[in-house]
């Protein structure tokens, strides 16, 4: 077990480049979720605004020919 932990010398450096390369995907997928949740607000937001326009742009136009 040691020796692989060791990996023939090379595992001082071999371990922290897993360790750095887990940290920073982590921290990608993360920061991905948290910005795609976002946006999916504020769509839903744009979206029930663009609603509530057609809606008053609807009643606006037919009151105007009745």
């Amino acid at each position: 077990m040691i020796e692989f932990i060791n990996m023939n010398g090379f595992g001082i450096f071999i371990w922290p480049a897993y360790i750095i390369a887990f940290s920073l995907i982590t921290y990608l997928y993360i920061a991905s979720t948290l910005q795609l949740k976002k946006l999916e607000k504020e769509i839903e937001i744009l979206e029930q605004k663009v609603a509530a326009e057609k809606i008053k742009s609807s009643t606006s136009s037919l009151s105007q020919t009745a």
